[in-house]
Order: C-alpha cells, then sequence, then structure tokens
C-alpha cells in the first residue's frame, strides 16, 4: 500500500478492497514479486489506470464505509492493542494474561470483529514512524512501519463485536 500512495499510477495496492474487487487470492506461501507483477501486469491490461481501479473496488466495500473481508482470504489478522486513555495504553501484556483480545470501539468494526473465526491467525501491532537508516531510499521522507508484539490463534468469537478469546503463542518474540 505504501508504494501505491506513493507513485499510485505504477504501483498496485493489494488492500483488501482491490482483492476482493480483482478477485486475487494470496498465495498460502505469502507474496512474491513475480506473483505482485503478474498481478498488476493482468489488471493493467485493461483500459482503466490503477487509481481507477483502487477507486471502482474502494466503491465495492460495504454500506457501513468499513470493508467487510471474506473469512477465507484472510491468512492473520492484524489488530490494535494501544487504548490511547488507558493507564497504561499498551493492553498487549492484559491480553495475553486474560487470553483475548477486545475491540476497543463501541461502534467500530462490529461486522468485521464478528466475521473472525475459530482457527483465524490473529497479531497485535504498533506502529511507528521512521525517517533514518531505513534500508531503502526513502527520499528523505517520514515512513510508517510496525512492530508485530504477539500472534495467537483464535478460539471463540463471542460475537458481540468486541471480544475473541485467543491463544496467544508465549514463545512469540516482538518483531519489527
Amino acid at each position: 500500500m505504501g508504494l501505491f500512495w506513493i507513485r499510485p499510477n505504477t504501483f498496485l495496492g493489494l488492500d483488501q478492497n482491490n482483492r476482493s474487487y480483482l478477485d486475487v487470492k494470496i498465495p498460502s506461501k505469502g507474496l512474491s514479486p513475480e506473483f505482485y507483477v503478474d498481478v498488476v501486469m493482468r489488471t493493467t491490461i485493461s483500459e482503466k489506470s490503477i487509481p481507477q481501479i483502487s477507486y471502482e473496488a474502494w466503491l465495492t466495500q460495504s454500506p457501513s464505509g468499513t470493508p467487510t473481508p471474506k473469512p477465507d482470504d484472510i491468512d492473520c489478522w492484524l489488530v490494535s492493542a494501544y487504548w490511547e486513555d488507558n493507564d497504561p495504553p499498551d493492553q498487549t501484556e492484559r491480553f495475553l494474561e486474560e487470553g483475548v483480545w477486545i475491540n476497543r470501539q463501541d461502534d467500530r468494526y462490529i461486522d468485521v470483529v464478528n466475521s473472525l473465526n475459530p482457527g483465524d491467525k490473529i497479531a497485535t501491532k504498533s506502529n511507528f514512524t521512521q525517517k533514518n537508516n531505513l534500508p531503502f531510499n526513502n527520499r528523505g521522507n517520514t515512513v510508517i512501519g510496525y512492530y508485530f508484539k504477539a500472534i495467537g490463534t483464535i478460539v471463540d468469537n463471542f460475537k458481540d463485536g468486541k471480544t475473541i478469546e485467543v491463544e496467544w503463542d508465549p514463545n512469540f518474540e516482538q518483531k519489527n
């Protein structure tokens, strides 16, 4: 997605909206350069520009304004454990101790949270920004990165749009 934001006429974002709209399924072994180039080449054969395709994909999202993913198209749910108005704001330790993940939003993402299924993988993430010492040329711009703080497997979904029971991996070490 970052490349799409930088060069929208060259790079196709493979977010949920675009994948669903273009009927693209990410390979079980993950993305490869060959797979990505093939998808971009097949997509750009049409008369439409990449931004136009992305816009049309965005228009097809659910009426609530939040895309509702197809559960069979998700390999791992990335969720936040940061609640800025709590002390401490990072709820990762609490979630690990209680064996849960909780959607802090009372009125957002309810349908998405309810679509999580037992057996699905889940990971808590936290974002950061960085401008210097990157492994690529960011042209002096600040970029966004992620820390993966915990991973686990969903055991149960209470279907309240909030609470998911998770078996967290006790051996996972934070990755960034």
